[in-house]
C-alpha cells in the first residue's frame, strides 16, 4: 500500500469514529505513514550484499536484551528477532504485530511492558541464557536502527486513547502470536483475529 492509499484508508476510518479527539487523529494519521515510510526497503538486498561483500564490517554487540535493558530498546529487541526479517517481504504490520502483542498483553494484565515480554514462554527468541544482538554487516546495522526507531513510536502509540489505538493495532487485540509455520495446542479455541507476514495471530485468555 502507498502512501496516498494509506493516507485515504486512515480518513476514511478516523472519519467514522466521531467520539475521536483531532489530536490523537492527526498523531495516529503521520504515525502510520511514518511507520510505513521505515519498513520500505531503499534498495534490494541483492544490492547491499554486494556493496557488504566490497566492504570490511566490524562485527559489534548493539543490545544485550536483558532485564536490565531499557524498555525501548528491549522492545527493539523484540521487533529485530521476532519479525524484522518480514519488512522488505510483507510490510509494515508484519513487522510491528509481535510488539502489538506484547502492549495488548501489557494493558490487558497491567504488568510493565518487560515484565510481560521477560514472563515464561512469552517471546521465543528471548528464552535463551544469552539474548544480545550482534550486527554482523550493514544490512544487520540498518535494521537494528529501524527497531529501535520503530520501537520508539510504538511506545508512544501504546499510550493513545483507547479508540485510537485500538484502530491502529493492526492484530486487532490479539494478545497470543506464533509463526504460521506450526499450529500449537494452546491456540486451540482462541479467537483467530489476523494473520500478518511471518505470524498468525489470536485472542484468548491472558
Amino acid at each position: 500500500m502507498d502512501h496516498k492509499s494509506l493516507t485515504y484508508t486512515l480518513e476514511h476510518r478516523l472519519r467514522l469514529n466521531k467520539k475521536l479527539s483531532v489530536g490523537p487523529i492527526i498523531n495516529s494519521l503521520v504515525l502510520a505513514i511514518g511507520l510505513l515510510g521505515l519498513c520500505a526497503p531503499n534498495q534490494s538486498e541483492a544490492s547491499q550484499r554486494a556493496i557488504i561483500s566490497a566492504n570490511k564490517y566490524k562485527v559489534h554487540t548493539v543490545s544485550q536484551c536483558s532485564k536490565k535493558t531499557p524498555t525501548k530498546e528491549l522492545l527493539a529487541c523484540v521487533l529485530y528477532k521476532e519479525s524484522i526479517g518480514d519488512k522488505d517481504r510483507y510490510g509494515m504490520n508484519a513487522v510491528v504485530g509481535p510488539a502489538f502483542v506484547l502492549i495488548n498483553r501489557s494493558k490487558q494484565s497491567g504488568e510493565t511492558l518487560k515484565e510481560v515480554i521477560f514472563k515464561e514462554g512469552a517471546v521465543s527468541s528471548l528464552r535463551h541464557k544469552t539474548n544480545k544482538i550482534v550486527v554482523r554487516n550493514k544490512i544487520d546495522e540498518e535494521a537494528w536502527k529501524t527497531s529501535l526507531v520503530m520501537a520508539k513510536q510504538l511506545l508512544k502509540v501504546s499510550k493513545y486513547p483507547e479508540g485510537v489505538y485500538a484502530w491502529v493495532d493492526p492484530t486487532r487485540g490479539a494478545n497470543y502470536y506464533y509463526h504460521k509455520s506450526i499450529k500449537p495446542d494452546w491456540s486451540k479455541g482462541m479467537k483467530l483475529t489476523a494473520r500478518l507476514g511471518s505470524h498468525v495471530y489470536r485472542y484468548g485468555e491472558y
